[in-house]
């Protein structure tokens, strides 16, 4: 891979050799160093934001420690009802189908805090007062979305709450309030937490830090912090298709610990 800046003007242009015939230009600053960092920073903001569409008709692969993790279907498809029918089997009391978007999965545990065959199920609005009380959320800036991650061996259910990056609880209650944010130099419109509470109120130590950035942004990740790219890098057919990308992190010692991609189709 190589890169190259390109002073034309009261501009800087950004070129990639990973990514031809495309440039991105932003404003020169009198640091050359600054320059750089901004106009890279557009850079991986505009190639990560390229699939980041919802609607009713996605299959989302998501890929960790450079194989295939799981598959997230949509609610109403055939995939989706089937496992709907699990949930509505083993966990009644809750209605899974309300909206069309929402996503439904099986997964095998790969990485902790899971540790038995479970459910994953992302309801598309923003996280219940209900389950905000019940899970002893008090977070100020929720996203648009939150999931439920249903243990099929205890019967026990996780809540995944989904917040701003700037969220002054969130930040204060990990250590990436310089990192992983330090290592992303990303607009918090594009990077969000999200974090696992159980029942009680307890707040699991692992994390997730969301991002919408480029495959090289994150491929310089995962060589610094000497973790496994989450897919073949060479694959550019999965990299087109990669909407979000998800880092696993200790929010006690703010280490990373995976990197997930979050690739999608639409059917």
């Amino acid at each position: 891979m190589s890169e190259s800046y390109e002073i034309i003007g009261k501009e800087i242009q950004y070129t990639n050799s990973e990514y031809p015939g495309f440039s991105i230009k932003s404003r020169k600053y009198r640091s050359e160093e600054i320059s750089k960092k901004r106009v890279k920073q557009k850079f991986n903001e505009i190639i990560g934001c390229r699939n980041h569409i919802f609607n009713s008709n996605v299959v989302d692969k998501v890929w960790l420690n450079g194989s295939h993790g799981r598959t997230d279907y949509n609610i109403n498809s055939t995939e989706g009802q089937r496992i709907k029918g699990i949930l509505d089997t083993n966990f009644s009391s809750l209605t899974y189908d309300t909206n069309e978007l929402n996503l439904i999965s099986e997964f095998t545990p790969t990485r902790p805090p899971y540790v038995n065959n479970s459910i994953s199920w992302y309801d598309i609005q923003e996280v219940p007062n209900s389950l905000k009380t019940s899970y002893g959320c008090s977070y100020e800036k929720y996203c648009n979305w939150y999931g439920l991650k249903f243990d099929l061996t205890t019967n026990n259910i996780l809540l995944k709450v989904v917040v701003s990056a700037d969220d002054e609880l969130a930040k204060s209650m990990t250590n990436s309030a310089t990192l992983p944010l330090s290592k992303f130099p990303v607009s918090t419109n594009f990077c969000y937490f999200a974090f696992l509470h159980d029942s009680e109120g307890n707040i699991n130590e692992n994390a997730d830090f969301y991002t919408y950035t480029s495959d090289i942004h994150i491929k310089e990740f995962c060589t610094a912090n000497s973790l496994t790219f989450p897919y073949d890098y060479s694959d550019t057919e999965i990299r087109d298709r990669i909407w979000c990308w998800g880092i696993v992190f200790n929010r006690l010692t703010g280490v990373p610990t995976h990197v997930k991609a979050y690739e999608r189709t639409f059917v």
